[in-house]
């Protein structure tokens, strides 16, 4: 047979064993090759008619609304919105104590008007505000003592920016209504001020408010019970005046950082096994530890969380 006549055989041979494979087959091995797709296979849609473009309307003109300056804070005043009381989710409460007799006659200009300066205050508004951690919707509480005083000098930033001179007693009404609206609340305070932030945060007051979402920051703590004298015994130990039930609503209900010195020799406190971290810091003392860049390192990271 030539060449010719045998490529015509073939081809009628091939032409016959597909049509009596008939279409259904053909549709069956398609299928199989299609399924492990078939999930992302759409149906065939069934033409739709163009229509013309729709005219999109010309967008009517807003107006401005007025909104109020937060006195004091220059940050704020810039941000987008600002002057809005936010309250929301993201914001938080910070409530900062410095220690025994830093209530000293100098005041900030910038960035708060009257705001006693203390080495905790500069140290915060370096590292926390002038960084930017702290936003627009957050609120500032500072506060100082008179020396060894019951008197505290309290700045509220959002509610009342000016140095209001106070009973001690007093403070948690000022601190305590404003813990609900905010989603965290971080209570730091050094010397006499770390003491108190501990008595604040452990009261029975605060935790009814609060949401067990609180992280307390103690500098060096001193008992302002226990150390009245330079000579107290109290003034060179970790306080020792809170009972179990304190220390296990500490322990429990806030993140705690508990940074002193190492060794505190005239006046200084300890590590307390309560606390969720305990940093001791060489090199320093009792009044230059809120300076040390160390301390806000381990700030910083117990805020991240």
């Amino acid at each position: 047979m030539s060449p010719r006549n045998s490529f015509i055989l073939s081809s009628f041979i091939a032409a016959m064993f597909v049509a009596s494979c008939g279409s259904q087959g053909t549709s069956e091995l398609r299928d199989k090759i299609a399924s492990p797709f078939a999930s992302s296979r759409k149906a065939p849609q069934t033409p739709v008619e163009q229509q013309p473009p729709m005219p999109i309307p010309a967008p009517s003109p807003v107006t401005p609304q007025p909104q109020t300056p937060v006195v004091g804070d220059p940050y704020i005043n810039q941000m987008p919105g600002s002057g809005i009381n936010y309250m929301n989710s993201a914001s938080t409460l910070y409530v900062v104590m410095a220690g025994n007799a830093t209530c000293n006659p100098l005041e900030f200009k910038e960035p708060y008007p009257g705001l006693i300066k203390t080495g905790l205050s500069y140290s915060f508004i370096k590292h926390l505000v002038e960084s930017r951690y702290v936003t627009p919707s957050d609120n500032i509480i500072f506060s100082c003592y008179d020396p060894f005083s019951p008197t505290m000098r309290v700045y509220d930033v959002r509610n009342n920016p000016q140095s209001v001179a106070i009973d001690q007693a007093e403070f948690d009404n000022i601190v305590l209504p404003q813990v609900p609206n905010y989603s965290r609340v971080v209570v730091m305070g050094h010397s006499y001020g770390g003491w108190r932030a501990m008595k604040l945060v452990s009261s029975p007051q605060f935790q009814s408010v609060g949401r067990g979402n609180a992280t307390l920051i103690t500098i060096d703590p001193i008992s302002k019970t226990n150390c009245n004298t330079p000579l107290d015994k109290g003034c060179r130990m970790a306080p020792t005046d809170f009972d179990p039930g304190e220390l296990v609503t500490l322990n429990s209900r806030t993140k705690w950082l508990n940074a002193v010195q190492a060794p505190g020799i005239v006046i200084g406190s300890d590590a307390m096994p309560a606390a969720h971290a305990n940093v001791k810091l060489a090199g320093t003392n009792h009044f230059l530890i809120v300076y040390d860049a160390r301390l806000w390192i381990a700030i910083n990271e117990v805020l991240k969380f």
